[in-house]
């Protein structure tokens, strides 16, 4: 009869423990492995998702995006002969032939009076004339007529000289040495001071001294 001293049987007792052990151990590695989430998986997700919205659902750049960009415009005062006279807005560089057509031209309207080509300018007034009516009128900005620098004086009587206190940025321009931000100077200042009286008072006007004066006192009037 075999028999087992306590030396073996405590080897036996710690065999049992060691297997009974390694089962319980697998068997918790398992159920981790059965209840384990796959983060990576999910923020890889996540991640072509945001790439997705970047880009756009046909792989354009920048179409998820909001743009803040803002189209430049102008707001023109059309009146005369229309039927719709008002301030209306427009995309920058819009010719005079939009806002004509935008308020809505009446029968009676010259529009050849006009220059239906010319760029509008912000805060500018175009007056559409009536037949056998002047383009312009005194002490109101309008666009240039089709013959070129000659202006509808105060008076009614056209010269060859531009009006500094009726022409707009488009007319004052053409004066030598003129640029777009003097031509606004010149607008804003007779708009505070009610109109020049005298030619000579342009020189008020920062950035015009005598050497311009010079220059423009033969092709500008009042």
């Amino acid at each position: 009869m075999w028999t087992i001293d306590r030396k073996h049987l405590l080897m036996g007792v710690a065999l049992l423990c060691a297997i009974v052990f390694g089962i319980g151990f697998k068997a918790g590695q398992m159920k981790e492995q059965k209840n384990f989430r796959p983060v990576i998986a999910q923020a890889d997700s996540e991640q072509e998702k945001s790439t997705e919205d970047a880009l756009g659902p046909d792989g354009a750049e920048g179409q998820g995006e909001v743009s803040d960009k803002v189209d430049p415009v102008i707001n023109v005062h059309v009146a005369g002969a229309v039927e719709k006279p008002g301030v209306y807005t427009f995309a920058e560089n819009a010719r005079v032939l939009e806002g004509v057509n935008k308020a809505v031209p009446a029968k009676d309207a010259d529009l050849a009076g006009i220059n239906l080509a010319e760029v509008m300018l912000d805060q500018q007034q175009v007056i559409v004339p009536r037949r056998g009516e002047a383009a312009a009128s005194a002490g109101i900005s309008t666009a240039s007529g089709a013959s070129g620098n000659t202006v509808q004086t105060g008076n009614g009587r056209k010269t060859g000289k531009i009006n500094i206190n009726t022409a707009g940025a488009a007319e004052l321009v053409r004066l030598p040495g003129i640029g777009p931000a003097t031509a606004q100077k010149i607008i804003d200042r007779r708009k505070q001071q009610g109109g020049f009286k005298d030619i000579r008072e342009i020189m008020n006007v920062s950035g015009i001294g005598e050497k311009k004066y010079s220059d423009i006192k033969d092709q500008i009037t009042v």
